[in-house]
């Protein structure tokens, strides 16, 4: 399992990555999406849980929204990525790191 650290500049290198693009090409954003996610999921440490959640017959749901939807967008995805990154700042709220990352 890779660090918290080297996996939220991951997540930040592959949105920005994943943003590009989007901005490049329509087909892109499944590709990007998916560098988003599995970035997220290393985050989380809960990968084949969060993996089976995002397979289920029913997508999952955000504020009512499918989450795949969510995470096709640019916005959806950074929306989605604060979301855990303010998870991860609850479980160590003294971790510099987390702080830096919520506050781009």
């Amino acid at each position: 399992m890779i660090s918290d650290q080297r996996a939220i500049a991951a997540a930040w290198q592959l949105s920005a990555d994943g943003d590009q693009r989007l901005a490049r090409a329509s087909t892109a954003h499944v590709a990007a999406c998916h560098d988003i996610d599995q970035a997220l999921l290393h985050l989380l440490g809960e990968r084949r849980q969060v993996v089976r959640w995002l397979r289920r017959p029913q997508p999952p749901l955000y504020h009512g929204r499918p989450l795949d939807i969510i995470l096709a967008t640019p916005a959806g995805a950074h929306q989605i990525r604060r979301l855990l990154l303010a998870e991860l700042a609850a479980r160590d709220p003294g971790d510099g790191i987390v702080a830096a990352a919520l506050a781009r």
